[in-house]
């Protein structure tokens, strides 16, 4: 009966010596493999998209996953140098096609993620111009203003131009952020004041408001885009199983993305825990990334 039970204790103990080093060898194991450093710009379809990126790359392949949040032109750099991975937030072949074929020689494009992204100028659909034309002469309706995104994007810069190229006297490109963009957007909608905002879609916006592009017949915006994934040169050789997921990796449509981008703007919400969340909930979708 001792004998019996010395060993009922033995095989408990050994047991739980087990479980202490399997529970402490997985984080070792990660601790390994080399950090992946992920680079976006803070907008919501990145936010969205990286975030996924991310949860999958650590549920996964069990590597970390560091993401950063930069400027348009240090999201190039820092891939081009080598300081950064990978970023799955490059619009193309139109909004960053300068920042692209400055470094394309040091990246690699592994193709679009998501289709029908697009451009250009939006307003509230109580606005009734429908053409970027029909604003000339009508900056004080809109006091003077047209509320845009990051000084160092290049879709800046286009607005700036096409101020110009319409001959929109008058009219000044207000610089700042996706946040303040949609918070004068927002404020406008509430008190029912005509606005023009530089907008995109994919975006949340468009599920909240109504809204609508102005025709931009002079194509200053250019067509429909794509999301694409950008990896630093070398990464293939470095990190194939990175490399080969981030190939894989996309949506099944603008409309995927942008229903996560919605639950990512409700009061309260975790963009990590929603990446999660998507990950748990298209099991199907996630494991094709990694066949």
């Amino acid at each position: 009966m001792k004998k019996m039970q010395t060993m009922s204790r033995l095989m408990k103990a050994f047991a739980l010596a087990a479980l202490v080093f399997t529970m402490g060898s997985a984080p070792a194991l990660a601790a390994d493999k080399k950090p992946v450093k992920l680079v976006y710009v803070e907008w919501p379809c990145a936010v969205a998209t990286t975030n996924i990126v991310k949860v999958a790359i650590e549920e996964r392949l069990g590597r970390p996953c560091e993401i950063l949040p930069v400027s348009v032109a240090i999201k190039f750099q820092s891939l081009a140098t080598g300081q950064a991975d990978a970023t799955v937030c490059a619009w193309l072949p139109n909004t960053q096609r300068n920042y692209w074929e400055k470094m394309q020689d040091k990246l690699e494009d592994l193709g679009p993620l998501v289709g029908g992204a697009r451009l250009g100028w939006v307003v509230p659909d109580y606005v009734p111009y429908t053409s970027i034309e029909e604003l000339k002469g009508k900056a004080a309706e809109f006091g003077g203003k047209i509320y845009g995104i990051d000084p160092g994007a290049s879709y800046t810069d286009t607005s700036k131009e096409a101020i110009k190229e319409y001959g929109l006297e008058g009219f000044e490109l207000i610089e700042g952020g996706d946040a303040i963009m949609v918070a004068m957007l927002a404020d406008s909608i509430k008190k029912k004041k005509p606005v023009i905002v530089t907008g995109w879609a994919p975006h949340w916006k468009f599920g909240r408001w109504d809204l609508h592009f102005l025709d931009d017949p002079k194509q200053f915006f250019g067509t429909e885009e794509e999301i694409h994934a950008l990896v630093r040169k070398g990464l293939n050789e470095e990190m194939p199983d990175v490399y080969a997921f981030l190939d894989k990796f996309s949506f099944k449509d603008t409309k995927q993305l942008q229903v996560l981008m919605a639950e990512n703007m409700e009061k309260g919400a975790d963009p990590l825990e929603n990446a999660k969340k998507f990950i748990r909930e298209n099991k199907e979708q996630v494991d094709s990334w990694f066949e």
